[in-house]
């Protein structure tokens, strides 16, 4: 594989790990301030907690995805 392969590849990586984390920290603020559990075998803590995590995942999922941009312009690029 040459540069030119890899460096799709990663911003194909880099794109599905930015959009599915954005939708991810999306539903996670959903579960906070609008929805609630439907059942009543969950408690409000934790659903909150699941919350919170569903929102710390989105954000290490979106600064993965930016890690691999910076990997791109840093490794990658026609110097």
């Amino acid at each position: 594989m040459n540069k030119e392969e890899i460096k799709g590849l990663s911003r194909i990586a880099g794109w599905i790990f930015v959009i599915l984390g954005v939708l991810v920290i999306i539903k996670g603020f959903l579960d906070i301030f609008i929805l609630s559990p439907s059942s009543e075998f969950v408690s409000i803590g934790n659903w909150m907690r699941y919350a919170l995590f569903e929102v710390i995942y989105g954000i290490a999922c979106v600064s993965v995805g930016l890690v691999i941009f910076k990997f791109i312009n840093a490794y990658l690029t026609e110097r």
